[in-house]
């Protein structure tokens, strides 16, 4: 199976902030982190590679239980072992404007005294780095970060080696079907990809490349429906106009 990341995402960092264009970011975060187990095996050791959690936004005022529900996920991880080695991933989404709270500043804290077991993975939706800034800010006095940008669906090439390790085909075939999903906007979600290739699966028992040509052109399956979906829409601009007229 094809390796579509083969360097070390953190390096030196404790944590990395990872900016993908996506909303959403969780399976993401995951098949990522099963292609990292690939490269730097040793930093793992638990049930589950990563435990990942949408850390949501609590006001000054009320009781604060992220940390706990984040304590007892890496407890379940860590299995009958020592500690728990691997990545906690977080989504910080909403804590956008909330930079300078206390809850987060002690979410950093609680990270900080685990950073020699842990690696740290910040997701931010679709952000960018000039809006992370002051979240990193806030974050740097407890944890050695990096800014990643890793976007999928603007790098032909990147999303073909992606294809190609979550689907087992090799990249001359995943190559025409990244093209055509990067064209469609409507598919830039990595749980869509994977029913697509779950289709794109049933309708072969040796997926070719004929194979993945024909579902790309042919009419009705999830591709297409995902690349007709803004048509109603732009109709319904278009019938209000002349409406108007």
């Amino acid at each position: 199976m094809a390796t579509w990341m083969s360097c070390d995402l953190w390096e030196n960092a404790d944590a990395v902030f990872l900016i993908t264009g996506m909303e959403e970011n969780e399976r993401f975060a995951k098949e990522l982190v099963q292609t990292q187990m690939k490269v730097t095996p040793e930093r793992f050791d638990g049930v589950f590679p990563i435990v990942y959690q949408k850390m949501l936004y609590t006001a000054p005022f009320e009781k604060f239980h992220g940390l706990r529900q984040l304590a007892s996920q890496i407890r379940d991880a860590t299995g009958l072992r020592a500690c728990y080695c691997g990545i906690v991933g977080l989504d910080l989404t909403d804590w956008f404007g909330h930079e300078q709270e206390e809850y987060l500043k002690i979410t950093f804290k609680f990270l900080h005294d685990h950073r020699q077991m842990w690696k740290i993975l910040f997701t931010v939706g679709d952000a960018d780095v000039s809006k992370i800034r002051r979240m990193m800010i806030t974050a740097a006095p407890y944890l050695r970060l990096d800014c990643r940008e890793l976007y999928l669906f603007r790098d032909q090439e990147l999303l073909g080696k992606y294809l190609a390790g979550q689907s087992g085909l090799a990249l001359s075939i995943c190559k025409p079907l990244a093209e055509k999903l990067i064209a469609t906007p409507a598919a830039h979600n990595c749980a869509l990809i994977g029913q697509i290739l779950t289709d794109i699966s049933a309708k072969a028992d040796k997926v070719n490349s004929t194979t993945v040509r024909n579902y790309i052109h042919a009419p009705g399956n999830l591709l297409s429906i995902l690349e007709d979906s803004a048509l109603p829409a732009a109709r319904s601009c278009t019938h209000e106009k002349e409406k108007e007229v």
